[in-house]
């Protein structure tokens, strides 16, 4: 199983990280897709959107596609709810 150092941050399970999805995404160009997979926070992928430079993550989903689309900070949101951007 594979964990990012942001799962363990965010629940304080203690485990060991596997990557960071901070230094991997930050290796993402714009328009590119990463197939690095949390099975902590379920997520089986990473999209880093052109248009806006949106880190989404692609999470397991019981819909048809059987993923949905996320972005990194609601899915951070879900995990430390009084989570604040510069932007709030």
């Amino acid at each position: 199983m594979t964990y990012s150092k942001e799962y363990m941050d965010w629940t304080g399970n203690v485990i060991e990280p596997s990557f960071e999805i901070r230094l991997v995404s930050a290796g993402m160009a714009d328009g590119t897709y990463s197939d690095v997979k949390c099975d902590g926070l379920g997520f089986i992928g990473m999209y880093k959107r052109n248009s806006d430079h949106m880190l989404l993550l692609k999470m397991k989903s019981s819909n048809e596609q059987g993923y949905q689309y996320q972005t990194y900070l609601d899915v951070k949101r879900i995990y430390v709810p009084n989570f604040e951007t510069p932007f709030d």
